[in-house]
């Protein structure tokens, strides 16, 4: 049994970006409310729109975007010509690395690396957030073992990709150095840690959400004709 969808890929991008930017801004109205107005809990608004926590409304967002991120992946390999079927492994695998993203997303299972290796590698400075050395890794292998998928995408596919992965990996990696390099030095307990904590996580968003734009630009435009009433792409 297969179930096609009709999805309409400027509405969803438009929506996303609009979340993206209401949370960028309830996350600020937080830290501005803890630091500068001596309310650090507004009722729950501040833990519940703070960027930099778990478990809250911009954790899952992230998260769900993750997920609809896997889901596009799996059906990518579905795909007819060189970037579709041929790579059916690649893009399946990729989609499990975007699931466990998503899980770590909320559990944050990354960050329970950064004590043993900042001990094992006496880190500091920028990579006082020790993480960002195994996260580097990974990035760079996954470089290479999809470098050859890569090359078969469409030009604006393959631009789209570029740019989510300089922003995504400026906010979860670049920022993450940054940050770690202020913290080390003046703690994380002030208003301008804050901000960069809020600009790494702004980035992954944007990043994810250029994504996933990416990845609709893949996919067959819904209807034969113009007449039949359909709009957008058909998964």
């Amino acid at each position: 049994m297969h179930l096609n969808f009709d999805l309409d890929p400027p509405s969803i991008i438009r929506a996303l970006i609009i979340a993206v930017v209401v949370l960028a801004m309830a996350g600020l109205i937080g830290q501005y409310s803890a630091y500068f107005l001596g309310d650090g809990h507004l009722h729950g608004f501040v833990p519940e729109f703070n960027l930099d926590r778990e478990m809250n409304i911009p954790t899952w967002f992230s998260s769900l975007l993750f997920l609809f991120a896997a889901v596009l992946l799996w059906k990518a390999g579905n795909l007819p010509g060189a970037s579709g079927v041929r790579f059916v492994t690649y893009w399946r695998a990729m989609s499990v690395i975007f699931v466990c993203l998503s899980i770590d997303e909320v559990a944050a299972i990354h960050e329970m690396v950064v004590d043993p290796l900042r001990k094992a590698l006496h880190a500091a400075g920028f990579l006082y957030f020790s993480w960002v050395i195994a996260g580097a890794a990974f990035v760079a292998v996954l470089a290479i073992f999809y470098w050859k998928l890569g090359c078969t995408l469409p030009a604006k596919t393959r631009t789209l990709f570029i740019l989510a992965a300089g922003l995504f990996l400026g906010g979860t990696l670049g920022m993450e150095m940054v940050g770690g390099r202020y913290v080390e030095h003046h703690g994380a307990s002030n208003f301008t840690y804050a901000l960069m904590a809020n600009a790494e996580e702004i980035l992954e968003m944007l990043g994810q959400v250029t994504f996933i734009k990416g990845l609709f630009s893949l996919f067959p435009k819904a209807g034969s004709s113009p007449l039949d009433g359909r709009r957008g792409i058909v998964l």
